[in-house]
C-alpha cells in the first residue's frame, strides 16, 4: 500500500545519471526536479527515511547544480528546484543539507532572476521558511535586528537568508525595511559581517 511505500533507489540513481548527462535538455531537467519534488512530499510511513534516501542518493546535489548557469534563466526549473529544497527541509536533515550546500544562496538567485514570477517567488518563500527551521520570515529578521549572536548568525548563513528574503519579498515594503535594518545591525562594528553582507549581495 501507498502508506508503506519506500522510494526506489534505482529510480533515484537513474534520475541522477540523467541530470549528470551533458545532453539532457532543460525541459528534462525540469521534469526530473518535479519528480524529485513529488517523491520528497509523498506522505508515507517512511517519509523521513525517504527524504534521507533522496539526499543520500546525490540527486539533490545535481538539482542544486542545475539551478546555476543556464538553468538560472528557466523559470520552471527554478520553481521546481526551490520546491525540492522546501519539501526536503521539513526536517533537520534536509534543512542542514540545503543550508550547508548553498541552497539559500540559490533560492536568492532564483528570486532575483525571476522577480515577477509568482510561482518562483511562492516556492522560494516556502523553501526559505522551511530551511529557516519553520520559524518564518519575521523571526529571522527579528533575530538579526536585535543583533543576537551576530557571529553565529553569519556562520549559520543567516546573512544569506536575510538577502534571500529581500529578493523573495521585493515588493513588500515592511519586509524590505526590516531586512535593511537587520543587515545594518549585523554589520555594525563587525568587519567579518560587513564582508559577508557584501559577498551575499546585500549592498
Amino acid at each position: 500500500p501507498q502508506w508503506n511505500k519506500c522510494i526506489d533507489s534505482q529510480e533515484l540513481k537513474q534520475l541522477k545519471i540523467a541530470m549528470l548527462a551533458k545532453d539532457t535538455s532543460m525541459e528534462i531537467r525540469t521534469e526530473i526536479c518535479r519528480r524529485v519534488k513529488n517523491l520528497a512530499q509523498e506522505e508515507t510511513s517512511n517519509d523521513a527515511e525517504n527524504r534521507k534516501a533522496i539526499i543520500d542518493s546525490g540527486i539533490v546535489s545535481e538539482v542544486l547544480r542545475a539551478m546555476e548557469g543556464e538553468g538560472l534563466a528557466s523559470e520552471e526549473l527554478q520553481a521546481e528546484a526551490c520546491a525540492v529544497l522546501g519539501n526536503l527541509a521539513v526536517d533537520s536533515n534536509g534543512r542542514d543539507y540545503a543550508a550547508d550546500r548553498g541552497g539559500i544562496e540559490r533560492i536568492a538567485a532564483a528570486a532575483q532572476r525571476h522577480p515577477k514570477s509568482k510561482r518562483v517567488l511562492e516556492q522560494a518563500r516556502g523553501a526559505l521558511s522551511n530551511i529557516l527551521d519553520g520559524r518564518g520570515i519575521d523571526s529571522i529578521l527579528e533575530l538579526a535586528i536585535e543583533r543576537l549572536s551576530a557571529d553565529v548568525i553569519r556562520k549559520k548563513r543567516g546573512i544569506s537568508a536575510v538577502v534571500a528574503v529581500m529578493s523573495a519579498y521585493l515588493q513588500t515594503e515592511n519586509v524590505q525595511e526590516q531586512a535593511c535594518r537587520a543587515l545594518c545591525n549585523l554589520a555594525y562594528d563587525n568587519d567579518d559581517n560587513r564582508v559577508s553582507v557584501r559577498e551575499a549581495g546585500g549592498i
